[in-house]
């Protein structure tokens, strides 16, 4: 991303997950990945926040995002959605 001059931000996170280690990677992957190839200026943020027992996960990002018509779709497995 240093093309576009784009900044990741990754926050401090000091919680202990217990996870399919490569799963959990994957998802990080594609959802930082993701962010990144489709923001053309500005940056992503990836960060954690407790959730009552659980974590919650937030990538965001400065890009065009998803069409409101396509949120549906967007977290099915194997969907491709498009950019806008």
């Amino acid at each position: 991303s240093q093309k576009r001059h784009l900044r990741l931000h990754l926050g401090p996170c000091r919680f202990l997950v217990r996870s399919d280690r490569r799963l959990l990677r994957r998802v990080l992957q594609n959802l930082i990945s993701n962010a990144l190839r489709y923001t053309a200026r500005g940056g992503v943020v990836v960060g954690v926040r407790p959730r009552g027992r659980s974590l919650r996960l937030d990538v965001v990002d400065s890009g065009i995002g998803i069409a409101s018509d396509k949120l549906p779709r967007a977290f099915e497995e194997f969907q491709r959605v498009g950019a806008g």
